[in-house]
């Protein structure tokens, strides 16, 4: 089991006091007290500890402030709730390389004795492999969702350290196999379906080819309906694709959460350091969109958040996936309005030029417009938090 060795006491250490000599220029002391100056050093962030109650038991989780690493926080949290690490009781608070620390305890305690020698090895190779690259989980990781389904990733060598850990990772963003465009999609992966979207809208504009522009504009309207990263049919398929009692990590909205199945409900972990001294613990996902999601404590009673949770909540990490899905959709739309104003432009040069006819088209997810859009396409090729 891996537990958290003692570390220095520097938590409870004061800070050093900014320079106040008068005899200082006052550019100097605004540069000392510039935030700008002092980066923050991730393995450094504080998280809280907040306690709540799991299956009859007491059971600490550590929680997100604005500069949280989520994916570390995920991986943690599932480990704790299955007891596979613990904390020292009378902790309140951990750095993120602690964190780290943590979980590279975990990956070294893995039980290998018993296997055969050439297994030994190979799994030996692997938690060295993982342990090169915890120091990812501060900042993020490098995943690739496949639209065929809810476990479906293109494997990176940062999901080793899910499959050493036995944490299953989960997504929502699934193309319905009734659909149109499931024949197009369901054997992508995200990269590939933006990058195809790209080269059809390119080679249908150069040869006037319909039907690869028709193939770009539905792809282009699946990723405006499903912005928010889970569709219906990947909602139902993760109800189904959970086992009983399975807590998981979930990936969505370029976000991880630790999930958990209870019946046939699912639920998400509140990490949000807002809720810190709430007695809310978990939020239901019962669509796509939160409207009927609601919050529950430890006893998975539904409760109301106060208005200062509510706020708090708002403002912190938790609702980052909020955030960011609202940024997505703002993004979406100029892309939109971009797309739109480009086909006008092809619709009054085709008056002039009979030849270059281009119909009328759904709105375009992503602007394929000139080397500009080609580079952007490459720099978000990688979904990377």
């Amino acid at each position: 089991m891996g537990i958290l060795p003692e570390v220095e006491e520097t938590l409870n250490t004061p800070a050093l006091p900014l320079q106040t000599s008068s005899s200082a220029p006052e550019e100097e002391k605004r540069e000392k007290s510039s935030p700008e100056t002092q980066p923050v050093d991730p393995s450094s962030v504080v998280h809280k500890i907040k306690k709540i109650k799991w299956q009859d038991i007491e059971v600490p989780i550590i929680t997100q402030n604005n500069n949280g690493p989520c994916p570390l926080l995920a991986i943690v949290n599932v480990m704790l709730l299955k007891g596979q690490i613990t904390l020292p009781s009378d902790r309140s608070e951990i750095t993120g390389g602690e964190l780290v620390l943590v979980v590279g305890n975990a990956l070294f305690d893995q039980p290998r004795n018993a296997l055969p020698s050439d297994m030994r090895r190979h799994l030996e190779q692997n938690t060295e492999d993982a342990i090169s690259i915890l120091h990812k989980l501060l900042t993020g990781l490098d995943v690739n969702i496949k639209f065929s389904g809810v476990r479906d990733f293109e494997f990176t060598g940062e999901l080793c350290i899910f499959d050493l850990l036995g944490i299953m990772l989960y997504h929502g963003w699934v193309v319905d196999p009734s659909s149109e465009v499931a024949e197009i999609i369901k054997g992508l992966s995200y990269n590939q379906l933006t990058n195809n979207i790209f080269a059809w809208r390119e080679e249908a504009v150069k040869n006037n080819n319909n039907d690869l522009l028709v193939k770009a504009m539905l792809c282009e309207e699946f990723m405006a309906n499903s912005g928010s990263q889970l569709t219906i049919h990947g909602l139902f398929e993760l109800g189904s694709s959970l086992g009983k009692e399975e807590i998981a990590v979930l990936f969505r909205n370029n976000h991880f959460s630790t999930i958990y199945k209870r019946g046939d409900q699912i639920y998400q972990l509140l990490t949000d350091q807002g809720f810190l001294h709430e007695n809310m613990v978990w939020e239901t996902l019962n669509d796509v969109d939160a409207t009927f999601s609601e919050f529950v404590n430890g006893n998975f009673q539904p409760v109301t958040p106060t208005a200062e949770a509510s706020l708090s909540s708002s403002e912190g990490p938790q609702s980052m996936t909020m955030q960011q899905q609202i940024n997505s959709d703002e993004e979406i739309a100029q892309k939109l309005q971009e797309e739109e104003n480009r086909l006008a432009a092809a619709a009054e040069a085709a008056a002039s030029h009979p030849r270059q006819t281009v119909p009328p088209s759904l709105p375009a997810y992503q602007t394929p417009n000139a080397s500009n859009a080609h580079e952007e396409k490459k720099k978000k090729e990688c979904v990377i938090l």
